[in-house]
């Protein structure tokens, strides 16, 4: 049943990158492209309206050996919210390919600053190169020097530079370890079956405590004091009628 907050909508980008990441996990050897995609793109856009979740889209879907219907290899793979993302500038509707899929921001930060410290490294060597050549040129003292320190300083740069890169990359691994983690958690998680409902014990009916000997022998005396009085109520009563009936 289409959700009425959905009806007419199209869903996020955000939607199909986790798609996207689902089935190429499952399908190890097909190429998740923008065509396939677009292919499946109504059924996908449809299930989002239903209220299902990407991930239950993608496991909706199944592959054929030609004999028979075999389970979609994507049930039991499970994409964290956030391990991946949608390309940048997508619109809602709007279907990719794996090739486009964006890391997290984590990842993407960590591995943009070491492209730059890379190309900070590329510099520094090429730095070191022009001064060493020149050092070899040189035919004055305080030209060859003046390389001298200039090779050293690049050198220095170089070394902070690659120590720099290598805590990145071991930040990275970290990162990306997490991301594991988590999703083979989730999936842990999704998979264990939830405990058996414990049956409501039920109420103990009230225990009656017997009458003791005591009880019993109070309640006769109290029972025969009652009938010995009846009799004076009845004679009282006759009177007040009989008063009564003489005054009117």
């Amino acid at each position: 049943m289409v959700w009425k907050s959905r009806e007419q909508k199209l869903p996020p980008p955000s939607y199909f990158s986790l798609i996207v990441e689902h089935l190429q996990r499952a399908y190890r050897g097909a190429r998740i492209s923008r065509e396939l995609m677009q292919t499946l793109q109504p059924f996908f856009i449809e299930a989002w309206r239903n209220g299902k979740t990407a991930e239950a889209a993608a496991q909706s879907t199944c592959s054929c050996n030609g004999r028979e219907v075999v389970p979609s290899p994507v049930i039991g793979i499970h994409v964290a919210r956030g391990e991946v993302r949608p390309p940048k500038g997508a619109q809602r509707g709007e279907v990719f390919g794996a090739d486009e899929l964006r890391p997290p921001i984590a990842v993407e930060r960590l591995e943009r600053a070491l492209r730059q410290i890379e190309q900070k490294q590329r510099k520094e060597e090429s730095i070191a190169t022009r001064w060493k050549q020149r050092q070899q040129t040189a035919r004055k003292d305080f030209v060859r020097a003046e390389a001298a320190q200039k090779i050293g300083a690049s050198t220095q740069r170089y070394a902070e530079l690659k120590a720099e890169a290598e805590r990145i990359e071991q930040e990275l691994k970290r990162v990306r370890s997490d991301l594991r983690q988590a999703s083979r958690t989730a999936t842990s998680t999704a998979d264990t079956p939830a405990p058996a409902p414990v049956a409501a014990e039920k109420p103990r009916a009230p225990r009656h405590r017997s009458n003791s000997a005591s009880d019993n022998a109070q309640a006769a005396a109290m029972l025969s004091s009652i009938r010995g009085l009846l009799p004076d109520v009845a004679t009282q009563l006759a009177a007040q009628i009989k008063k009564e009936s003489g005054k009117s």
